[in-house]
C-alpha cells in the first residue's frame, strides 16, 4: 500500500533518454505515461519503432521487479500467439536492468515492446468484445499454468486473498458513499471466500484483465491486439482470474442487476472453454465478482484520498459507486448462468 501512495521523484526524461541509449543501444524520443506504482515512459526511434520503459517504485522488492519480465517470458514460451509485450534484453543480455539514479539509489527497470491499438475502455462495449476477452483471460491463465516465481507470493491488496484487510482501508475513507453498505458486504463475503480457499486451485495469474490493460484494434473493438501490465500478477486462486475478468467488463453504464449477469456469463464461458471452472469454483464465482467491485471502488476512493496529487485514478461520483455497489450484491448468491 505504501508504494501506491509514496511516489517516487520522478526521473529525468532526458536522462532515461540517456539510460535506454546506453543500456540497450536504442535512441528515439521519449515521453511520459501513467501508471499506479512504476515511473512508465515511451521511446519512439526514428524509424517509428516505440518501446516502454518501466521503472520500479524504488521501494518495491528486488523479487517483484522481477517478476513481470519473468512472466512475459514464461507467457511468450507457452503461447507465442498471445499478444503480449516483449521484453527487450540489455546489451549484456538481461532481461531487467538494473542501475544507479541520479542520486546514487539503486533502481530497476524493464523495456518491453510497445503493442498497437487503442484501451477497449475507449470503446463501445459489446457482446462480441466480452466474448473476446472471456478467451483472451482463458489462454492467458493457461500459458501461466506451471509459472513460479518467488516474486509472486507476496501480500497485494488487489489479491482476493487480503480481501480481509480491505475494511480497514474503508475506514480510512470516511466520505465514501454507502459505506454502512459496503461493510455490511464485506462482513459476509470475507468469511465465505475465506472459508473456500483452501479447497481452490492455485497457480500465478495476470489478476487485472481490466479495460486498459486490454488494447483493440481501432478498426474492430472485439479484435484484441494487446494485453498489458503484469504489475498485479499473483500466485493466488486460479479462479480470482476468472472473477476479476468479468467483474472488470461490466459496462460502467450497466444500471440492471439482470444485465450485469448477462454481461459476466458472455465473459465465463468463452473463458470456461478453455480453463473450466471446478463445481466448488464455480460456486465462489458471484461472491468473487462482487468482492472484486467492492474493493475496487473502495481502493479507487482510498487512493484519491491519500494521493490527490496521483493522476492513475479518477474521482467516483458517489451514484456511481452506490449503483455499483447494488450490482455487487446482487451478485454475490447469485448462480452465474455461464
Amino acid at each position: 500500500m505504501a508504494t501506491m501512495v509514496s511516489r517516487a521523484q520522478p526521473l529525468p526524461l532526458p536522462w532515461l533518454q540517456a539510460l535506454v541509449r546506453r543500456f540497450y543501444g536504442i535512441d528515439g524520443t521519449i515521453a511520459p505515461l501513467t501508471g499506479e506504482r512504476d515511473q512508465n515512459v515511451r521511446l519512439t526511434t526514428p524509424s517509428g519503432v516505440s518501446y516502454v520503459l518501466k521503472i520500479a517504485h524504488p521501494d518495491e522488492p528486488d523479487a517483484e521487479s522481477e517478476l513481470a519480465p519473468a512472466a512475459l517470458l514464461h507467457v511468450h514460451r507457452s503461447d507465442p500467439g498471445l499478444p503480449c509485450q516483449r521484453v527487450v534484453s540489455t546489451l549484456p543480455g538481461e532481461a531487467l536492468l538494473r542501475f544507479t539514479d541520479a542520486l546514487g539509489a539503486p533502481r530497476r527497470a524493464c523495456l518491453v515492446g510497445f503493442l498497437p491499438g487503442i484501451p477497449l475502455a475507449a470503446t463501445a462495449r459489446s457482446r462480441g468484445q466480452r466474448e473476446a476477452c472471456g478467451r483472451m483471460g482463458g489462454r492467458l491463465t493457461r500459458a501461466l499454468t506451471g509459472f513460479e516465481h518467488p516474486g509472486a507470493n507476496r501480500a497485494l491488496i488487489w489479491d482476493v486473498r487480503q480481501l480481509h484487510r480491505v475494511p480497514a482501508l474503508l475506514e480510512q475513507v470516511p466520505e465514501f458513499p454507502a459505506a454502512a453498505q459496503a461493510r455490511r458486504m464485506l462482513g459476509a463475503l470475507i468469511p465465505r471466500v475465506a472459508a473456500a480457499l483452501p479447497a481452490l486451485r492455485r497457480q500465478v495469474v495476470h489478476n487485472d484483465l481490466n479495460a486498459l490493460n486490454i488494447l483493440v484494434d481501432p478498426r474492430d473493438a472485439t479484435c484484441i491486439t494487446g494485453v498489458i501490465d503484469f504489475g498485479d500478477a499473483v500466485h493466488t486462486v486460479l479462479v480470482s482470474d476468472a472473477a476479476v475478468t468479468a467483474a472488470e467488463h461490466i459496462p460502467e453504464s450497466c444500471c440492471e442487476a439482470s444485465a450485469a449477469a448477462i454481461c459476466v456469463g458472455e465473459v465465463l464461458r468463452p473463458y470456461e472453454a478453455i480453463i473450466p471452472m471446478t463445481a466448488v469454483e464455480r460456486t465462489l464465482l458471484g461472491p468473487l465478482i462482487a468482492s472484486r467491485l467492492i474493493t475496487s471502488l473502495i481502493l479507487q476512493q482510498w487512493h484519491r484520498r491519500h494521493n490527490p496529487a496521483g493522476g492513475h485514478y479518477a474521482e467516483l461520483e458517489p451514484a456511481f459507486i452506490r449503483l455499483r455497489l447494488d450490482l455487487a450484491q446482487s451478485l454475490m448468491d447469485q448462480h452465474i448462468n455461464r
